[in-house]
């Protein structure tokens, strides 16, 4: 029972961290990667899509992709789509599709991305330390309906404790990687 339910505060705390993660895969570090554009909506006809479901994106280099769509109407929708999301990031149409490349990251862009994610990994731990507090919270009302020992809820609340711990140092980890991806020239 009581696996139970540890086991749901670390898919809780994990998916979290998890949802960190993909945000820091979208955040660019003078390297251009696919999941900086895959996700992004497309308008067609009043109808919203998203381009990884439309097009072929393919990395070329560290600083190209390419993007192909299935229907090659689509480009100058793709087009609008990708300069509307604000990306800073250079477009070239041909037949093939749509040429994408990064500009270099000046040093002040490096520091407005790093102060960005920093936020990003402080709203996240508030998060993880959220779960911690409703964990407790249930933790001690199913210790007092089932009449557990002291030592058993003392424990209970370390454990809780220590998950939180090791998924603040993970966020801590992802944060100190991210930034130094950025901030490398």
């Amino acid at each position: 029972m009581l696996d139970d339910f540890y086991i749901n505060i670390k898919k809780d705390m994990n998916s979290i961290v998890k949802s960190y993660k993909q945000y820091l895969m979208k955040i660019r570090a003078g390297k251009l990667n696919a999941s900086l554009i895959e996700d992004l909506k497309i308008t067609y006809n009043n109808n919203i899509m998203i381009l990884k479901h439309i097009a072929f994106i393919k990395n070329i280099n560290f600083t190209t992709l390419l993007v192909k769509p299935w229907d090659l109407i689509m480009i100058p929708f793709i087009e609008k789509s990708i300069i509307m999301a604000n990306m800073d990031l250079l477009l070239t149409i041909n037949n093939d599709g749509l040429w994408i490349s990064i500009p270099n990251m000046n040093e002040e862009q490096r520091k407005k991305y790093v102060k960005q994610i920093k936020t990003k990994s402080e709203n996240i731990k508030i998060m993880i330390r959220n779960v911690r507090r409703k964990s407790n919270e249930k933790y001690k009302i199913l210790i007092k309906e089932h009449s557990f020992s002291l030592d058993v809820e003392k424990r209970g609340l370390k454990k809780i404790q220590k998950f939180t711990d090791d998924y603040i140092i993970n966020v801590d980890k992802l944060l100190n990687d991210k930034k130094k991806e950025i901030m490398t020239v």
